[in-house]
């Protein structure tokens, strides 16, 4: 039978590469962001403010593509209005949980109130609002928003004018509505605005969280629980992307509270103070302070504290610092980040002065400290301050509570200090204090909590996590520094920077435009202090589609081992492609070869018959699709024993041996002897044995030395396939092996495969 009628029929039995199994799932991982029984959205919240007994109330609910899910406000106390959240509830219908599901990538810290920005011109609009048996007052309102548009403007100068505008949109008239459900909750605030919108129809200013709707109201019935607030603020746009307020009576219509309210609705929350007693002493920089603690509405200095120093209620204080800066106020240049132990003394310009550097942050653990400086500037929104007024204001906020604390006022000389935390103030004046700080240093890293995929994530036995598109999405439950403040999360991919955030809770990270193949990916966390923290390097596959393909089909090619009357020692190899690579194999041949392995395509040991063999093969990419066997050629061994001599130049001569191939060996211990031969083939070795006093010999392929070939060994053994030289195709080749030495060489055989 010839080869060309072989290649005609396969030699390998049908099917017998697919007799293994290719790679399966062997899980699916749940991501960080991916829970049961969900709906994502975002969270709103309003605040109905009752200055005169210094309590809030809150109410939560998170906007959904469905409608608006009510939400327990104790469920939303480390969240901020605005966040993107997922709302777990069970079979009931019943709120468990409301977790962050923050913004992609760097745009993931615009979701939280410490990255709100509130320039830009603001309309203004109101509405009396009339019921069955109470009517709105009729005190004139134009003046009071003219005020709050002069407030604003003075807090936020430019030289192009100011950077939050409050432009006043007049009067929509007044509507009567049905008599609200006092007993919901805030005195039914929402039903209220809902029937007032009805009422308005197409007078309803256009939706934009920078146009605000004041809800002028009767002064709701004092005496049921929930109606005793003045004011009452949508904590930034609400569920119908405008601005909310509400006005109780005419008692509430003072710039003191609708600049307050206003100032929610720009997203920002109360400013307290800490109550004086024993059991709320600060004796740690990172103590943690019990609600009992906390006065609200107690910072007597800022807009979003009650103002209850000031001598009336048209008269609000500048701004606080920190304030200032959540709403966009500040330049890098006007507010400082301690960084070290000692840094240098800083000068404080007064907040009044709308300029100079303003505020010092103090990041420490799960609190930041915050450093301003109050004076009464002549003609300023804090000329109001007696001279027992004047001094530098320290505050902290936790990082699960969005409201700041008044925790000290120091005049001229005075030191602020708790365990690991000192603030000085010296040289107060008109125009500056002079701050020193000194706090314990931050040697620790920063810490993360769960890392891994966001979604979920299919995972391949042997293989690992492979993606199905370009864009890797991974996240982090929570992430922080013990010790002082956490600076960023960067996410890196294939060793670059792809995405950064500085995001403490629950945080979703992206990288897109990724290739197929392999990729690996890791966060890196820096505190202030510069710590840093790697979190283990991970690796992942993207395949995006396509089939794999064989593209080139199995062929053996002799090797090195012990060669026998029956089989020559060989490997097979092959090629295969696929974007996301070549993950497994499986090979066959008429040999009797079975192999299935996890990796790319290799070069597999075997033995090819001395006589025709053939092998199939077929191969799998990262998500398991396989290509059909492919087969290789037919390839016929063949062993030229070399018992006789033909070819042989010098001294060689025929030595017995019962294990030689042929019984003989042609050997010489002639220097410079040499043997050449004639072969046509596509694989070609030469068969030799190998001992003690057996020497070097040079191999010449086609007149080119090629290699030097060592024939010695600690003891004998015969039939080694000592070289071998394959080419991509059959062709006519001639072979010499030369005797380099007066040691012993010899050649048992030669082989070759077509």
């Amino acid at each position: 039978m010839t080869i060309a009628a072989l290649t005609c029929a396969s030699l390998v039995p049908i099917g017998a590469a697919s007799a293994a199994e290719p790679p399966t799932i062997t899980g699916t991982t749940g991501g960080i962001g991916a829970t049961a029984s969900t709906v994502d959205g975002v969270l709103r919240l309003a605040v109905a403010d009752d200055f005169r007994t210094h309590t809030s109330t809150t109410t939560a609910f998170v906007q959904t593509d469905a409608g608006d899910v009510a939400v327990p406000s104790s469920l939303v106390d480390s969240l901020s209005s605005g966040d993107a959240v997922t709302v777990e509830r069970n079979a009931a219908g019943t709120v468990l949980a409301v977790e962050s599901a923050a913004a992609l990538g760097a745009s993931a810290d615009a979701a939280s109130t410490d990255a709100i920005s509130g320039v830009g011109t603001h309309n203004v609009w109101y509405v009396r609002v009339n019921w069955t048996g109470a009517a709105a007052p009729t005190t004139s309102v134009d003046g009071l928003v003219s005020s709050l548009a002069s407030y604003y403007a003075t807090i936020s100068p430019s030289s192009t004018g100011a950077r939050i505008k409050v432009a006043a949109k007049g009067s929509l008239g007044s509507v009567t509505i049905p008599v609200p459900p006092t007993s919901a909750e805030s005195c039914g605030a929402s039903q209220i605005y809902t029937d007032t919108a009805a009422a308005l129809g197409g007078a309803m200013p256009a939706v934009s969280r920078f146009n605000h709707l004041v809800l002028i109201l009767p002064d709701l019935p004092a005496a049921t629980p929930g109606c005793t607030w003045a004011g009452l603020g949508s904590i930034g746009a609400s569920s119908d992307g405008r601005s909310r307020i509400w006005l109780n009576g005419a008692s509430a219509l003072t710039p003191r509270v609708l600049d307050h309210e206003f100032g929610h609705n720009l997203g920002l929350q109360h400013s307290d103070s800490v109550v004086d007693s024993s059991a709320c002493v600060l004796t740690s920089a990172k103590q943690t302070l019990g609600s009992a603690c906390y006065d609200e509405y107690g910072d007597p200095w800022d807009v979003m504290g009650g103002g209850f120093a000031t001598p009336d209620e048209n008269t609000v204080g500048f701004m606080s610092a920190p304030n200032l800066d959540r709403i966009g106020l500040l330049s890098s240049t006007e507010k400082y980040t301690v960084a070290s132990a000692t840094p240098p003394t800083i000068a404080l310009a007064p907040v009044a002065r709308a300029s100079g550097r303003r505020l010092v942050s103090i990041p420490y653990g799960t609190r930041t400290y915050t450093v301003e400086y109050r004076y009464g500037v002549p003609g300023s929104l804090d000329a109001w301050l007696p001279e027992a007024g004047y001094g530098v204001v320290v505050r902290l906020r936790e990082q699960s509570i969005d409201h700041d604390l008044v925790v000290d006022f120091l005049k001229n000389g005075e030191t602020f200090s708790v365990g690991g935390l000192s603030i000085s103030a010296t040289g107060l004046t008109a125009t500056a204090a002079n701050v020193k700080i000194t706090r314990t240093a931050d040697k620790t890293a920063p810490t993360v909590g769960t890392v891994g995929y966001w979604n979920s994530e299919k995972t391949y036995e042997h293989i690992g996590t492979v993606l199905t598109s370009g864009t890797l999405a991974v996240g982090y439950t929570s992430a922080g520094d013990a010790d002082s403040g956490l600076a960023s999360v960067k996410l890196y991919v294939d060793g670059k920077l792809r995405a950064t955030s500085t995001n403490r809770g629950q945080t979703k990270l992206q990288a897109t435009g990724l290739s197929q193949g392999r990729h690996s990916w890791y966060f890196l966390l820096r505190d202030t202090f510069n710590n840093t923290r790697k979190t283990a390097t991970r690796s992942f596959r993207i395949d995006t589609g396509g089939k794999p393909k064989i593209t080139k089909s199995p062929r053996a090619s002799l090797a090195k081992g012990t060669v026998s009357t029956k089989t020559i020692p060989a490997t097979v190899g092959w090629s295969a492609s696929d974007g996301c690579g070549i993950v497994w194999n499986s090979v066959a041949g008429s040999n009797g070869l079975e192999k299935t392995y996890y990796g790319a395509p290799k070069a597999i040991a075997t033995r090819v018959k001395v006589g025709y063999t053939q092998f199939a093969v077929r191969s799998a990419d990262c998500l398991g699709n396989v290509t059909a066997d492919s087969y290789g050629p037919v390839s016929k061994g063949v062993l030229d024993k070399q018992s006789k001599r033909t070819g042989y130049h010098g001294t060689w001569s025929a030595a017995k041996a019962t294990k030689a191939l042929g019984g003989t060996e042609q050997v010489t211990t002639k220097k410079k002897a040499y043997v050449t031969y004639k072969v046509k083939a596509r694989s070609f070795g030469w068969v030799a044995t190998k001992g003690t006093g057996r020497g070097k010999a040079a191999v010449y392929v086609d007149g080119t030395k090629v290699a030097v070939v060592n024939l010695a060994a600690t003891k004998t053994v015969y039939a080694q396939q000592v070289f071998t030289k394959t080419w991509s195709k059959v062709g006519t080749h001639t072979i010499k092996i030369v005797n380099l030495s007066s040691k012993k060489i010899g050649v048992d055989a030669f082989t070759r495969l077509s």
